[in-house]
């Protein structure tokens, strides 16, 4: 096998090891930009919490009410905890990951091979994607959490304008 076959053999790997980072590297991309979708949409539902459960309290607080005092304090109290979650859960989310300005101080005077540079911001971009799907859970599940107190609060109110009713 001469050096040129070698030198050529060579190439043909690293050709490949790009293309392999280049194509992991997309995929991370399409991942993070579903995650921003999937965040918004927790923010959307978050949103309407905040703002049902404000309905909920004001609805409760305007209202002339025969029966005893602590009666509308229970569904008052559900709301106000479930619009509390939602301030919890649209609470802006720490920036973590790559940067601009971390990957200029990092890199741009870096002895560093352009391959082992790339695998590098790979293996950091995972990093921010995964504490990322963290944080939408985290964010998640307080929202389901909040609209669990919603509708009991809903179902109290309900229970308790009947006997105001009566």
């Amino acid at each position: 096998m001469s050096d040129s076959d070698s030198s050529e053999g060579d190439a043909k790997l690293r050709g490949w090891e790009i293309k392999r980072q280049q194509f992991v590297h997309n995929e991370i991309d399409t991942l993070i930009a579903d995650a921003i979708t999937r965040s918004a949409s927790v923010d959307n539902k978050g949103s309407f919490l905040a703002v049902a459960s404000g309905v909920i309290i004001a609805a409760i607080s305007q209202t002339s009410w025969k029966v005893d005092w602590y009666l509308p304090a229970v569904p008052i109290t559900l709301a106000a905890f479930a619009l509390l979650l939602a301030a919890w859960a649209l609470r802006p989310a720490s920036r973590a990951g790559v940067t601009p300005a971390m990957l200029s101080d990092r890199w741009l005077d870096s002895m560093q091979s352009p391959i082992t540079m790339e695998r590098i911001v790979i293996r950091e971009k995972v990093a921010m994607a995964s504490l990322r799907e963290i944080q939408i859970k985290s964010r998640a599940n307080t929202v389901v959490a909040g609209f669990i107190f919603l509708i009991v609060a809903i179902f109290a109110l309900v229970i308790i304008y009947s006997f105001n009713l009566a």
